[in-house]
């Protein structure tokens, strides 16, 4: 299993001026390929890193621009310029007729809404989705893939959350603020050690970073998430791959 970040940026200020890119995330295991969360300029981003746009299936976490503002020119892309009805979107409520529109989800061959505890199989793949909080206008999901790989989309730290992740091989959390406060819509550094510490993956992996973490060094935060909790912890670049099959060391190509 392999894992591409197209963009590791988040928040309005970065999503506004690109500091980071907000394509999404890529992941391939086998002959299944899948995106999450493909925000603006996601499919510009897959084409630049000569991604085949043929995915199986797309998991949106929630309906903000900067998760979900890519989703219809990708799905035009992989359903072939909407020649061949292909492809299944797995989202919660509120994101079809909204950020995607009715017309894009019928070219799909199949569109999954789902609650947190849900699960769908896409080919030999399995998608568990995890609660989330972060809008309270607004449905917001995580996602385990095969019992492998984690994202916890946007979502404050919560109680019982580690339990939803635990023992992955891989968490992806989206950090957005590098403080030591706990917030109940957002990730700070301090949630994301709690999380850490209960959920005791191999390895973890922050990304979607607003101007705040930006300015303090996601390495740098990183390093410090490692240093607290003993979890191996690395900070995403736009671009990099992390290869799931390597079980000692997490590498970067």
């Amino acid at each position: 299993m392999r894992v591409l970040f197209l963009g590791t940026g988040g928040g309005r200020y970065v999503t506004s001026s690109q500091k980071r890119a907000t394509g999404g995330i890529v992941i391939t295991s086998g002959e299944i390929s899948l995106i999450m969360d493909p925000g603006p300029c996601s499919l510009c981003r897959i084409l630049e890193r000569r991604v085949n746009p043929r995915f199986d299936a797309m998991l949106i976490s929630h309906g903000h621009t900067d998760h979900s503002a890519g989703a219809n020119p990708v799905i035009e892309a992989m359903t072939d310029g909407t020649r061949n009805k292909r492809g299944v979107l797995i989202c919660p409520e509120g994101v079809v007729g909204g950020m995607v529109t009715e017309y894009h989800a019928s070219l799909l061959e199949e569109v999954e809404i789902v609650s947190p505890g849900d699960v769908v199989k896409v080919k030999d793949t399995t998608v568990r989705t995890v609660k989330a909080v972060h809008s309270d206008s607004m449905k917001c999901v995580g996602f385990v893939i095969n019992e492998t790989i984690g994202y916890t989309g946007d979502t404050g730290y919560y109680q019982g959350m580690g339990k939803e992740y635990k023992g992955l091989d891989t968490l992806i959390v989206n950090v957005i603020n590098p403080t030591d406060n706990i917030y109940d819509t957002i990730m700070s550094v301090k949630g994301a050690e709690l999380l850490a510490g209960e959920a005791r993956p191999k390895r973890m992996v922050i990304t979607h970073f607003g101007r705040n973490m930006l300015r303090a060094g996601p390495e740098n935060i990183a390093a410090r998430i490692q240093e607290r909790t003993g979890v191996r912890t690395l900070a995403a670049k736009d671009g990099l791959e992390v290869d799931l099959s390597k079980r000692s060391v997490l590498e970067w190509s």
